[in-house]
């Protein structure tokens, strides 16, 4: 097969989008003549741009000003002009089906339940006990591209500006040769969300009893709880708002253990193989979207009733308890913390 350009779609959410990188990096180690391009939102395009594997991005604003019928003929008439050869499509929703339909590329793989699977030529069954990477690799296997070929990495690209914007931070705030934990507190659905009273109490025992500092990560939405979190600790760094999406991959790749919900940041910690303890309260791991990689704990309360509730969370504990959360204690996750920090330390001598 000789393919000139290859279309690799996802316009899902940040860690989805960050789950498509070791599909295209197998996708070029195959065919590294062809030029492979990205379908992305815009608040996602930082994930692919100064990736060598990457020849092209094109951003569909959908839920801004590209949104509506005009928006979409605008991005078909943009896909059209590039003539790709292939189409892949990691996401499954109407809208990128009908995009798939009217795009007349030649190639057109996508999985069997996404919505409109008829208008794919090649597709895959979604295997819903495997994790999403894997999940992802088997689009390629309309392309005869077996499993040996396939590369399980997600690796993601830092500008130097955003590695000086690092530096600029830890020279800011003092941080020199101390450990660095980082927290990302937040998430677009409230039921995924650890208590922020846990995540304040939890800083505070990595300070006492680990004599580390701890980062704030979050959007600007989200300075309100961050604040709270911070209080008056000066050990504390609060980030929340104050960092661009390379930025943000810079500063976590420096910390030595991550603590977060599970949120794009998880798999932005999980890229760069920073020892990551993962928060899971009414998504389960079986979902197929836990930490990828080795350095990793998950945090949950199995053997309720009620969970999972949802694949992606929702904005109301739907039981009115909340225990897949409550339940996880403080002393359990600093315990999870700990350990990677004393791993650490092991393997530093």
């Amino acid at each position: 097969m000789n393919f000139k350009k290859i279309l690799v779609i996802q316009t899902s959410f940040l860690g989805d989008t960050i789950l498509t990188l070791p599909l295209i990096k197998s996708i070029k180690k195959s065919f590294p003549d062809a030029q492979v391009w990205s379908l992305t939102i815009p608040q996602n395009g930082d994930v692919f741009s100064g990736n060598e594997d990457i020849s092209g991005i094109i951003t569909y604003d959908k839920h801004g000003k590209e949104n509506g019928v005009s928006g979409f003929i605008r991005k078909l008439k943009e896909i059209k002009q590039e003539r790709f050869d292939v189409l892949i499509s990691a996401h499954r929703s109407m809208r990128t089906s009908l995009l798939v339909l009217f795009s007349h590329i030649p190639l057109r793989i996508g999985f069997s339940d996404s919505a409109m699977p008829f208008v794919y030529n090649r597709i895959v069954e979604r295997d819903l006990h495997i994790h999403e990477v894997e999940r992802n690799l088997s689009l390629l296997n309309p392309l005869n591209i077996g499993k040996e070929k396939w590369s399980y990495d997600a690796e993601l690209y830092c500008p130097e500006e955003a590695k000086a914007f690092c530096g600029n931070i830890f020279e800011a705030y003092g941080v020199r040769t101390e450990l660095k934990i980082g927290i990302n507190p937040f998430s677009i659905w409230p039921t995924k969300k650890w208590p922020k009273e846990n995540f304040k109490a939890l800083a505070q025992r990595i300070i006492n009893e680990l004599h580390g500092r701890v980062f704030i990560f979050g959007l600007e939405r989200d300075k309100e709880e961050a604040s709270f979190i911070k209080g008056d600790n000066e050990r504390i760094i609060n980030l929340a708002g104050k960092t661009k999406l390379k930025e943000l991959f810079c500063l976590i790749s420096q910390m030595d253990v991550f603590i977060t919900n599970d949120s794009g940041p998880m798999h932005i910690a999980c890229a760069y193989n920073v020892p990551t303890v993962a928060i899971f309260g009414p998504t389960v791991p079986e979902f197929g979207f836990s930490p990828w990689g080795k350095r990793c704990a998950v945090m949950e309360r199995k053997g309720l009733r009620c969970r999972p509730c949802g694949k992606h969370g929702s904005f109301h504990c739907r039981e009115g308890h909340f225990k897949c959360m409550l339940d996880i204690s403080v002393d359990e996750v600093f315990v999870a913390v700990k350990r990677f920090v004393d791993e650490n330390t092991r393997h530093s001598f």
